[in-house]
């Protein structure tokens, strides 16, 4: 979504919060993989059904929809991953899985932020 936002969006403020999220996640990729394979975790690969099915009505609309679709559904994601990692952070049985998510917590909350201010600007 965040390579899809930096091509195909309009504003300079979607572009640009495409490329911060490429930089972000390849920071904190780097460190799952590496928790992943402490705990013997496998990652998955590509997207679930429902993230491809987002991705792939993303890449049919154009222009200013495409930047308030984009920055709409960017929002729902960063809120319910922040709820998962709040939850992960709180009752989670590993502790350092439950470290590393709250770890997250701060990024994902100015992640969320930013996209708000995405919405409020369309």
């Amino acid at each position: 979504m965040s390579q899809l936002a930096q091509s195909n969006g309009i504003t300079p403020q979607v572009r640009a919060y495409g490329k911060q999220l490429v930089s972000d996640y390849s920071q904190k990729r780097q460190g799952l993989r590496e928790l992943a394979k402490a705990k013997n975790i496998s990652l998955p690969t590509n997207l679930g059904s429902l993230s491809q099915q987002k991705y792939d009505s993303l890449t049919r609309i154009h222009g200013s929809a495409f930047d308030i679709a984009l920055a709409n559904a960017m929002a729902r994601s960063h809120q319910r991953m922040y709820v998962l990692f709040e939850r992960q952070s709180l009752d989670g049985t590993d502790t350092e899985i439950k470290s590393w998510a709250a770890e997250q917590l701060p990024a994902l909350n100015k992640r969320l932020e930013l996209v708000k201010s995405l919405q409020s600007a369309e």
